[in-house]
């Protein structure tokens, strides 16, 4: 679906141009960078938290922050002429790294249920 608003067309699903779509993804990734930092750091300050599955919680978390650099630093170096397609990739992953750590923790009173947050505010900037 299109409007048109002058000057050009806009439309209704998704990024106007590839540049646009890119720099949605680099603030998406900036912020899954600041998420799993800030969440790492959390369970280092206060180890009582998660009781059940500590230490496999702890690889997970590891193994998010590198992820989430490693995205990061992938989205700077394909730049724009990044397919289309490795947004909703993303976000299926993202949802599965909000899953299987909120699952391994406390469920639903997870400290670790903002990643979902996260996966909600993610798609609301994408689509």
């Amino acid at each position: 679906m299109r409007f048109w608003t002058g000057s050009r067309h806009v439309r209704l699903y998704g990024a106007i141009e590839p540049r646009d779509r890119h720099r949605f993804e680099l603030i998406i990734g900036t912020a899954r960078v600041f998420l799993a930092a800030t969440a790492l750091l959390a369970i280092y300050l206060d180890p009582s938290e998660p009781s059940r599955y500590a230490h496999v919680a702890y690889i997970l978390l590891l193994l998010y922050d590198l992820h989430s650099s490693c995205v990061l630093l992938l989205l700077l170096r394909l730049g724009p002429s990044a397919p289309p397609v490795l947004g909703v990739v993303l976000h299926g992953i993202d949802l599965l790294w909000a899953v299987s750590i909120t699952f391994l923790t406390e469920g639903p009173n997870s400290p670790f249920f903002p990643l979902f947050i996260f996966v909600l505010l993610a798609a609301a900037l994408r689509w």
